[in-house]
Parts: C-alpha cells; structure tokens; sequence
C-alpha cells in the first residue's frame, strides 16, 4: 500500500487527492464536449467543499481558476472565464478538517461520499448520469492508487451501491474507464514529475 509521502504531489493539497483525481481523469476523456461537461461536473464538486459566497460571480471563477491550476494547465476545456496566468498564484481557502466524519471507505475519503449524497439529491437527467459515471471513474482510479493495479468494475459498482445505500448505478451501456489507462496515466505522470525533480537538481549544480 502507497502512503502520502509516496504518491504524486497534489497541485493544490487544500482539495484532497479526490478532486485531483478527478481533473486528472478529465484529462484522458476524447473529445471536448465531454471533458467540458465534466469540468463543469468538477467545479460543482469544488463548490460543495469550498465556503464562499456561491451565488457570487467572482467566487464561480476562482473555482474555474483552481481547475485550470489543478490540471496544471494542461486540461483542454473551454472555460466561461479568461484563463489563469501561469504565474499567478491563486490561493484556495482552508478547508475545515476540525469535524469528525467516520467514512465507509478510506480510500474514497470524504469527498466521494459527500459526492454521493449530491447525486442522490439531483433530478435524474443526463447531469446525474454524467456525475454517476465521473464519481465511478474517480473511485476506480482512487482504488488503484491505494491498492493494486487493477480492479474488477463490479467491486467499484458494488461499493458505489453500499455508498449509495442502492440508489445509484450506471445507466445499462456505461462502462468505466479501463484499467490500464489509469496505470498508463499514473506512471506517465510520475516520470514526468521525477524528469521535473532530475532538471532542477541539474539546474542547481550548476
């Protein structure tokens, strides 16, 4: 098992590895109407983790702006407001960890159940559905990252179904995200990030 000090850096640690699952799932969807969908899918969840004023306009954009950083500007999605600049630094607030909150499943955390009980609370539609299917994807990577290589979709749907207390499930022709592109992603990622660590050190040599 791969504890914190062993896992990829979170781009901003203040949204927990769940969120930054989920941008980096975004990443691997094909086409743009799909990734824009679920961006808009992602902010909703940073919205339900973050305090702020959320009928204000400028708090909707700091959100959009995390997302761009999360994906550390590598996410092509058409944002509703001017992208970021690289060099700007944009601080999320805090979140309160101070509560104690048993959860059913340590690897999900909190986040995942908390996104559980949104998607209950939605009217069923294509919005839910993208959620059910998003919040599926995440687990499975989540799950891999603290476990093992690969897992059998119907742990993931079995567990989403205990999440759920039974009232969720992917709609008959979803399938989730393969295995091996999670595994590909992941260790793409790390060797991008040791190739970052190795140019710096040479860089300092000099």
């Amino acid at each position: 098992m791969k504890y914190n000090t062993q896992r990829e850096r979170l781009e901003m640690s203040e949204y927990g590895r769940y969120v930054q699952s989920m941008v980096d799932y975004i990443k691997t969807l094909p086409d743009k109407e799909t990734r824009n969908k679920a961006a808009e899918t992602v902010v909703n969840t940073m919205m339900t983790v973050q305090q702020g004023p959320k009928d204000m306009n400028d708090f909707k954009q700091k959100l959009w702006d995390h997302l761009i950083l999360l994906g550390n500007f590598e996410l092509d999605i058409d944002s509703p407001y001017p992208l970021p600049k690289k060099d700007e630094k944009i601080e999320p607030k805090v979140i309160d960890y101070k509560a104690p909150y048993e959860v059913r499943f340590r690897f999900y955390g909190r986040y995942v159940e908390k996104m559980v009980k949104k998607a209950i609370e939605m009217e069923d539609g294509d919005e839910k559905n993208e959620l059910i299917r998003l919040i599926a994807n995440t687990m499975k990577k989540l799950y891999i990252i603290w476990n093992k290589d690969s897992v059998k979709d119907e742990i993931i749907l079995e567990q989403l179904d205990i999440l759920s207390d039974g009232k969720l499930s992917l709609q008959e022709g979803i399938t989730l995200q393969d295995t091996t592109d999670f595994v590909k992603n992941n260790k793409q990622k790390q060797w991008n990030q040791q190739n970052k660590k190795s140019k710096r050190s040479r860089f300092r040599k000099k």
